[in-house]
């Protein structure tokens, strides 16, 4: 499988690499590095082409004594325009009677440990940290520490699809989190959503030792180092203790026929997060209320908003949706992401990956010459392909001549029919010097050349001048 991979992306990236180096003079090209170019433009695109609409939110104060809560309108639809948020408030009455109080019990599992592509997800999402970064330093982690008479690999190999424990960790783990938590506090080890054992060899992100709390070592670590292992440290902990419960209550009103509700979130029970201690931030505990109480209508605010584009992707986006689509491995997400820099197909801003030019001129061109082979369904068929290889259910020689007979079929269509930037350019040049000598050129640029909206508009011109 992995000398099939090999194969394969070698056929490719040095084929099509020439290729576009000779035809638009871009760098390079790949299995992976091609299909995550096109989720970034298709990204990209969807941005373009989107159109905002309006709506509007109404936040209404509601008092009675010293009870005050602030509620909003109750439905799904949204309010379009300001007159129909005036129209809304003025049907408002003065008061407001309490209709219902639904309580349920909202239960929140913890989340599996680490996997290489959560791990630089959620190092970029606190901390910031690029692919790059995080693999450095879990790398670093993996590999030693000196400690005070020792040097200690802190976590599991670090690049991995599997969120399994191995079973001495999850038991002692269980009485870590038992003796100084509470017996209550011990969970149930997550089921691995990983079924493919192909991809399964190595154990998900965890530290080495639990006697090594990051709190204890911390002073042998760098501070990114710190920050990558206690996220490591805790997460793994954290998924083998019990869920979180909260109480999530739900009053509704009626105003003058017109139906509100209010929110409150009380914890019942910490669970994880005894040890995680994140905040919060929905914990919204609303006065003691019943059926049939009768609330003042008080300050109605009203808030223009738009809806707005998709946003773009940032690396851990990224990530995550190659993950999802099955392009590349583990050891393979951070260094895609670091050619696409390199070869100047996106530029990187506070995290987010945005096309360039060249990036959008280079997907253009493999989007109409290589539909299959940029569309990440491919690369992630491609994949399960070479596990097949694995498996034995699929033939190494038969899946490469299969692969290299259509492919060679594409690329000399492609360099039939491709102009080259070059010619494009003398070309341009020599009808210029004619017609800007006094003389009248004996040929019209053509009003498109395949491959590149650039040069159409240059033709464009061209053209009209003619």
């Amino acid at each position: 499988s992995q000398e099939t991979r090999r194969i394969l992306d070698r056929i490719i990236g040095f084929k099509l690499s020439s290729l576009l180096q000779n035809k638009i003079k871009s760098r390079s090209a790949g299995r992976v590095q091609s299909s995550s170019l096109k989720l970034l433009v298709d990204q990209e695109k969807l941005i373009n082409a989107f159109i905002p609409e309006e709506y509007w939110t109404m936040n209404v104060d509601l008092v009675k004594g010293n009870a005050k809560l602030n509620a909003t309108l109750s439905g799904e639809n949204k309010v379009k325009s300001e007159e129909e948020a005036i129209k809304i408030e003025n049907s408002l009455g003065n008061t407001a009677e309490v209709i219902s109080i639904d309580k349920v019990r909202k239960v929140t599992e913890s989340k599996p440990p680490f996997t290489t592509s959560t791990m630089q997800q959620e190092a970029f999402n606190r901390y910031k940290f690029s692919t790059k970064k995080t693999s450095m330093v879990a790398q670093k982690l993996y590999e030693g520490i000196q400690l005070v008479t020792e040097t200690a690999g802190l976590i599991t190999y670090m690049r991995t699809d599997s969120a399994r424990l191995a079973p001495q960790f999850v038991e002692k783990a269980q009485s870590y989190i038992s003796e100084n938590f509470g017996e209550n506090y011990v969970g149930k080890t997550k089921a691995n959503k990983n079924k493919n054992a192909i991809q399964d060899a190595h154990e998900a992100i965890r530290p080495t030792s639990l006697t090594r709390t990051p709190e204890s070592i911390k002073k042998y670590l760098t501070n990114d180092e710190y920050k990558l292992y206690s996220l490591i440290y805790n997460r793994a902990l954290a998924s083998l203790m019990s869920a979180k419960i909260d109480e999530v209550t739900t009053v509704k009103f009626n105003s003058n026929g017109i139906e509100l509700k209010a929110n409150g979130v009380v914890n019942v029970f910490n669970g994880y997060n005894a040890l995680l201690k994140s905040k919060d931030e929905d914990v919204k505990v609303l006065p003691n209320i019943e059926v049939g109480e009768v609330f003042e209508v008080q300050d109605v605010v009203k808030e223009q908003h738009f809806t707005k584009a998709p946003a773009r992707f940032s690396e851990a986006k990224l990530v995550k949706t190659m993950e999802e689509v099955g392009i590349g491995r583990p050891s393979t997400y951070a260094s895609t992401i670091e050619i696409l820099k390199a070869r100047k197909y996106v530029n990187v801003e506070s995290g987010i990956l945005i096309p360039t030019e060249q990036g959008l001129k280079t997907d253009n061109l493999l989007e109409e010459y290589f539909t299959n082979l940029v569309d990440p369904s491919f690369t992630a068929q491609m994949e399960k392909n070479l596990d097949d290889i694995v498996a034995g259910s699929e033939s190494r020689i038969q899946l490469l001549q299969t692969f290299y007979d259509s492919f060679m079929t594409q690329l000399a269509y492609a360099k039939e029919h491709i102009e080259k930037e070059n010619d494009i350019i003398a070309w341009a040049k020599k009808w210029l010097d004619i017609y800007f000598s006094g003389h009248e050129p004996d040929f019209i640029p053509p009003l498109h050349i395949e491959g590149t909206d650039f040069y159409k508009d240059v033709c464009d011109i061209m053209s009209s001048i003619a």
